[in-house]
């Protein structure tokens, strides 16, 4: 009940009185003057369609970022578990092999201790 109460107060009310306000402005702007009117018009829908459109692209950009993380720990998991059977099989040790690919190898934290 506190988080609805919460939700409310700090959301719906400011967004209702911002409202108001802008209404009581275009009402009192298209008294005084046409220009004046459209120009604070545009002006309150810029500010109502930017943080919607900001909303929506860091949403976007968030679910693509997780999916990096998540395939990022899916393959250190992979090179974790299977750090044992490359030095077994001489694998983990081979210089040309982590210097032709040093990109690869320094996003995925390979290390080679070649002596």
């Amino acid at each position: 009940m506190d988080a609805v109460q919460d939700w409310l107060l700090r959301c719906i009310v400011p967004a209702f009185v911002a409202g108001c306000v802008g209404v009581v402005g275009l009402v009192v702007m298209g008294m005084v003057s046409g220009t004046g009117f459209w120009v604070l018009a545009c002006g309150l829908m810029v500010m109502v369609l930017l943080p919607l459109l900001s909303a929506k692209l860091a949403a976007r950009t968030a679910r693509s970022s997780v999916e990096a993380r998540v395939e990022l720990a899916e393959h250190m998991v992979d090179l974790i578990h299977g750090a044992a059977e490359l030095e077994v099989y001489g694998a983990r040790c081979r210089p040309g092999l982590f210097r032709r690919r040093w990109c690869s190898v320094f996003l995925l934290g390979w290390k080679c201790f070649c002596r």
